[in-house]
């Protein structure tokens, strides 16, 4: 059996929503799809990214008998007045496709987080509403970076509810870094996915809330490779240690890794670094086919035991799928 932990779907009426918009994000229709507009990102969507019954046909092709399904980029927090109405919007088209395909798709709520009350009470209706089983949370919210005592509220929500946070990179803020190389995706983004996971670290957040759970994408993105470095210059050079109790790297068998990135060395160093009771299956997709993944991790040469953690056992019990 695999779970796939994170996969996205774009409703045509949410595109049609961006398509409505005069400012950015926005949504544009080209002679080669649909294509989001923010900022200097041009972003083109996969040809059969709104079709749920593809998603079922590449899981089936995989082996994935379940995905859990979010909405994507750009998050609700960049829709200025439209924010909190656009992601109660966005959750009730997502729980109609969940609807439809019941044992096959679990939803996950991706709350207005520019607005922490709503946010919060938005997570309760869709956990009451929508069995919603995670939460995703975008690697900065208009720039400020959720470990920002702002976000301490909903932090404490979720440790309370037990309510796992898959966390999800978005547009880079040195994007213009990055756009001209069409490398916001493939580089900036990996370390979005870097910067977040230090900054809940370095911020003491698993020291106040050491139940929380935590899913970070993309292996990690670079924090594996770096966490020597990291300990090197928290604990031997006292740079930013004052929240913490224990070398970084320590806390990264407090957090869940997903697996989404295709290249099997990355993967064999986050099995060295942070073993396969800490990873689970994720495709990413429309942008990356769950094939990909299923037949790396098939490849590996690794237990049968560990290879069943990965691609269901640590999922299942994570999001309580029977």
């Amino acid at each position: 059996m695999i779970i796939d932990c994170q996969s996205h779907v774009f409703d045509p009426r949410w595109l049609a929503y961006l398509e409505s918009r005069t400012s950015d994000p926005r949504a544009s229709r080209t002679s080669q799809g649909w294509e989001f507009v923010l900022g200097p990102l041009r972003l083109k969507l996969q040809p059969d990214a709104t079709d749920p019954i593809a998603k079922l046909r590449a899981m089936d092709v995989a082996g994935v008998e379940i995905a859990l399904i979010s909405s994507n980029l750009p998050g609700p927090h960049t829709y200025g007045a439209d924010g909190v109405h656009m992601a109660a919007q966005m959750h009730d088209w997502l729980a109609e496709t969940v609807a439809e395909h019941p044992d096959r798709f679990v939803f996950v709520c991706t709350p207005p987080m520019h607005d922490i009350e709503a946010a919060l009470a938005e997570i309760d209706r869709c956990v009451a509403t929508h069995d919603a089983r995670a939460v995703q949370l975008y690697s900065h919210i208009n720039g400020v970076r959720p470990d920002a005592s702002e976000f301490e509220p909903f932090w404490a929500a979720m440790a309370t509810a037990g309510l796992p946070v898959v966390l999800h990179p978005h547009i880079p803020v040195f994007e213009r870094d990055l756009a001209g190389r069409q490398m916001s995706v493939g580089l900036g983004m990996r370390f979005e996915d870097t910067i977040i996971l230090t900054h809940l670290i370095m911020s003491g957040l698993l020291d106040r809330h050491p139940d929380l759970q935590i899913v970070c994408p993309h292996l990690g993105g670079t924090l594996p490779f770096f966490a020597g470095q990291i300990d090197h210059q928290a604990m031997v050079l006292k740079r930013g240690a004052d929240h913490i109790t224990q070398a970084p790297s320590e806390y990264l068998n407090q957090v869940f890794y997903d697996c989404a990135a295709p290249w099997s060395p990355a993967l064999s160093l986050c099995l060295d670094v942070i073993g396969a009771t800490r990873l689970v299956f994720a495709s990413d997709h429309p942008w990356i086919q769950p094939r990909l993944i299923a037949e790396m991790i098939d490849a590996m040469n690794i237990s049968a035991s560990d290879r069943a953690l990965v691609l269901s056992g640590n999922a299942r019990q994570l999001f309580r799928i029977p």
